[in-house]
């Protein structure tokens, strides 16, 4: 994977504009109880190059009001540190609530059991606050885009430099991993961050053939695990297909 420094950073190479699904907004939570840092984020979005309607919440209860009243949510922005719950406490909620909208934390913890902790629980990318304006961008474009992002730091060697870096590879197809058209779903549903029940009865399918496809996923990618598989795919840069994101609503 080619990776290029924060100096030189480009937003990653997405085909075209983000995905429209059918309505022109794009509507996105931001949960931070720092008024300054919302704001500035508002200001980034306007950037996407998609009209974007902003919603905020300082608080878990004002995020569930939120909610509440915009159940057609296509992005949620997510801080792990605030009064009351926090963000990693608020995560698996916020994907009982609205599971077809991806969820990306932002926060100044950088460590590496932080980041997974969040990927495991069923985050769709992590953006550390320091990140440039450039960068949060581009993740937030690969995300929306039905990509993945996480940090550099956790998908390279710890022994490598350890600027904050976009992948520039095109996107790869999962089904390109040779794996079956009803795999490639349960990838989708699983880098969604969606349990076994909640795959099959969207599927249709028993628990158990979930759990099939998904060892022979595992098998596949070479990983042990759900968060091992995010990571992977995030290192080969898939993008997975968003059609059914809004038919989950």
């Amino acid at each position: 994977m080619d990776w290029i420094s924060d100096k030189d950073a480009t937003e990653p190479n997405l085909p075209g504009q983000i995905p429209d699904p059918g309505d022109p907004e794009m509507k996105i939570l931001i949960i931070d109880d720092h008024a300054l840092f919302r704001e500035g984020l508002v200001l980034l979005l306007e950037a996407l190059g998609q009209p974007v309607q902003t919603l905020q919440a300082e608080n878990s209860e004002a995020a569930m009001r939120q909610i509440a009243g915009h159940p057609q949510l296509d992005l949620v922005l997510l801080d792990l540190v605030m009064p009351g719950p926090g963000g990693i406490e608020l995560l698996p909620e916020i994907k009982r609530l609205v599971p077809a909208a991806p969820v990306v934390i932002l926060s100044a913890d950088e460590s590496h059991r932080t980041i997974t902790g969040a990927i495991e629980r069923g985050a769709s990318g992590y953006i550390p606050k320091t990140s440039t304006a450039e960068i949060m961008r581009g993740a937030l474009r690969l995300v929306l885009g039905g990509g993945i992002y996480v940090p550099p730091i956790v998908l390279r060697d710890e022994t490598r430099p350890a600027a904050p870096q976009v992948p520039q590879k095109p996107a790869a197809n999962p089904a390109d991993l040779g794996i079956t058209p009803r795999q490639v779903e349960v990838l989708d549903f699983l880098l969604a961050g969606m349990p076994t029940k909640v795959i099959a009865s969207r599927l249709g399918v028993s628990d158990s053939t979930v759990k099939a496809h998904t060892m022979a996923i595992f098998r596949t990618l070479k990983v042990r695990n759900r968060t091992e598989a995010v990571l992977e795919a995030s290192r080969r840069g898939f993008q997975m297909g968003l059609p059914w994101r809004r038919r989950l609503d």
